[in-house]
């Protein structure tokens, strides 16, 4: 119950104008600090990731917001492109995932504590991003007095009027993520909490849909809700067969005798993701492959909880990767960078992505401390 809820949720909010109004407040902060619009731009893919659940649904809500204002400024497409497809594909790995719910359905394991890893995991790559970025910009610092007079007409308008007009969308992951950090509620409860703030902020405060588009955002989330409840029921019935088959213990045996180290394995299942991620879409790959791994991820002493969103993660990259890279395709034509130099120039982003998935694999008390 709670994807369905959770897409419906991120659809409305996706309409509703929300990403342009937390945009506003972090451009109030980081208004006068060099690459202050490429670092807003990348926490805003982080609180909408929080948000919307899905990384594609970021990628396109940011973009359609930033990519004019960014050219317009003068950064460098390709670098504008690699920026928002890198960071909004993030959207997948903080939580609410919708990825993160599948593997958790899959698996059995309990989805608050997935939820409240791949916040550590998520926030720690977005800062990553950050800090890369801002060196970025220290090289290919722009000096534009269009910069300059965006930020005084941001904060001629007051620190008071701008927070006013968008805390009721910042207050948005805090109320989800805090309420599954605290307990307060699960993930079921969690999704229908975001439901109803949803219709709440979009219809009664913020006033940008109507009921009738509540309804039609509603029906347009059938068709997703059916595509993963349908990969949901094919991916069970392909693992109840190969269980019955003995697959995980054949499988498990040659991999083991392959990759025989907990290191060269988890390489071994990072190259598979990126391939396949590259050619095929990450829920489908999750589908087919987790229940294949699963059984031997404890053999190998990884914590099933962080491979889980460490996967995530790589899953994350395969979005920025041609030739299948849904991100680079959304960020292409809004840019007018081409697809290639897209995938190019976010390899740096991508090799953060990557490292990060290794070290937290690895070293399991930089996450478990916030079970």
């Amino acid at each position: 119950m709670a994807i369905p809820l959770f897409i419906i949720a991120g659809n409305m909010m996706s309409k509703g104008r929300l990403a342009e109004k937390i945009f506003n407040t972090v451009g109030y902060f980081l208004g006068d600090k060099k690459g202050f619009l490429p670092i807003a731009t990348i926490v805003t893919c982080m609180i909408y990731g929080a948000i919307s659940g899905s990384g594609p649904a970021t990628v396109a809500a940011v973009a359609g917001m930033m990519v004019p204002l960014l050219l317009d400024y003068g950064y460098d497409k390709t670098f504008i492109g690699a920026l928002i497809a890198s960071a909004g594909s993030l959207g997948m790995v903080i939580p609410p995932s919708l990825p993160l719910m599948l593997y958790g359905s899959l698996t059995n394991l309990d989805i608050n504590s997935l939820f409240k890893i791949s916040f550590v995991i998520g926030a720690s790559i977005g800062l990553l991003l950050i800090i890369f970025t801002y060196i970025y910009c220290l090289k290919h610092e722009i000096n534009n007095e269009k910069i300059i007079a965006n930020v005084k007409e941001l904060k001629s308008k007051g620190f008071k009027a701008i927070f006013l007009d968008s805390i009721w969308a910042l207050l948005t992951p805090v109320i989800i993520l805090g309420g599954i950090f605290t307990n307060i509620f699960n993930t079921t409860e969690a999704a229908a909490v975001s439901f109803v703030y949803a219709i709440l902020v979009c219809v009664f405060i913020y006033k940008t849909m109507t009921w009738k588009e509540v309804a039609k955002h509603i029906i347009n989330s059938f068709p997703t809700i059916a595509g993963i409840s349908m990969l949901l029921a094919v991916a069970s019935s392909f693992g109840q067969a190969i269980l019955k088959l003995n697959g995980p213990q054949i499988i498990g045996q040659f991999i083991t005798s392959v990759f025989s180290t907990p290191s060269s394995f988890f390489t071994g299942v990072l190259v598979t993701f990126l391939i396949t991620g590259m050619f095929m879409d990450g829920g489908g790959t999750l589908a087919i492959l987790t229940p294949i791994l699963y059984p031997i991820i404890s053999n190998m002493g990884i914590n099933p909880l962080i491979f889980g969103c460490t996967v995530i993660v790589i899953i994350a990259v395969g979005l920025v990767t041609p030739p299948y890279g849904l991100s680079t395709f959304v960020m292409a034509p809004l840019t007018g960078a081409s697809v290639i130099e897209i995938g190019k120039k976010a390899i740096p982003f991508l090799l953060l992505m990557v490292i990060a998935a290794f070290i937290f694999t690895f070293v399991p008390q930089l996450t478990l401390w916030v079970l």
